[in-house]
């Protein structure tokens, strides 16, 4: 009866999609009303695939200006080897080390990285109760929610669940993603004046929005999610085609969903 039961409420709660999309904020974000904008973005643009099943957001909710910076340092520092070594003699570097000097005059040295576990920790639960259930999970991920998709991934795998199993769709990544290790999609566009002040991150291969690089251009829904701003898109194929930044991170999420039982098969940009 119990195993009715629990198999009636999977089925109420996924339908029968194979597959548990959940999308990820990056920093400076109070509004978990964003997060929810971009969710009924996904919900209504993949309504047609039954085999996606578009599910609550994993909301990244800010810490503060300076603290959201130290958070994504200190992340970048758990999903990058050697990371500190070329970090050590750049801004960022001295400026982590004032706000934890200024934190430490408080007591809280270590407060952001207390959340920032927390939150994590939020995430894992929903995570673990999409595998739990047997799906495939697709982790969409803007800025330093790629961060968070790829310590998710980490946590899962420490916990024996296959990774095959859990797909990140990368929207302007903070860190370099090897499509070859990774077997995950990446965008990132040229003029993104955020993502391109960082070190360690993937060459762009969405030439749109002219040349200047500016900050307005980092965003997820005016920028990487906007059906409006046509561009050049270098695919994992080196195929080169025009289409929308928000046309092409849809049909890779389609994409992931068809390979959510094994390895998705790309090509690294690094041999265009």
């Amino acid at each position: 009866m119990a195993v009715i039961c629990l198999s009636l409420f999977l089925t109420n709660t996924y339908g029968a999609c194979t597959s548990s999309l959940r999308y990820i904020n990056g920093v400076w974000n109070k509004d978990p009303a964003n997060s929810l904008t971009v969710k009924t973005l996904l919900t209504t643009s993949l309504s047609s695939d039954s085999r996606i099943c578009v599910n609550d957001s994993l909301f990244n909710p800010s810490q503060g200006y300076l603290a959201d910076i130290a958070e994504t340092y200190e992340l970048k520092r758990s999903v990058e080897d050697g990371f500190w070594t070329s970090l050590k003699n750049t801004f960022i570097s001295s400026l982590i080390q004032a706000f934890n000097n200024s934190a430490a005059a408080f007591g809280a040295s270590d407060l952001y990285r207390l959340e920032n576990d927390q939150v994590l920790a939020e995430m894992y639960v929903k995570v673990k109760s999409d595998l739990d259930a047997g799906l495939g999970v697709i982790l969409v991920a803007h800025s330093e929610g790629n961060l968070f998709a790829l310590r998710l991934r980490q946590l899962a795998i420490a916990d024996n669940y296959s990774e095959s199993k859990i797909k990140i769709v990368h929207l302007a990544p903070p860190t370099r993603i090897t499509t070859e290790v990774d077997r995950v999609p990446y965008f990132l566009v040229n003029s993104d004046g955020v993502i391109s002040r960082l070190l360690n991150i993937n060459q762009p291969n969405i030439t749109s929005l002219g040349g200047d690089i500016v900050d307005v251009n980092h965003g997820v829904l005016s920028t990487y999610l906007n059906p409006d701003i046509s561009g050049t898109f270098k695919n994992q194929r080196c195929e080169v085609s025009t289409s929308t930044p928000q046309a092409a991170a849809l049909a890779s999420i389609k994409r992931v969903a068809t390979c959510q039982a094994g390895p998705c098969v790309f090509i690294g940009f690094s041999s265009c």
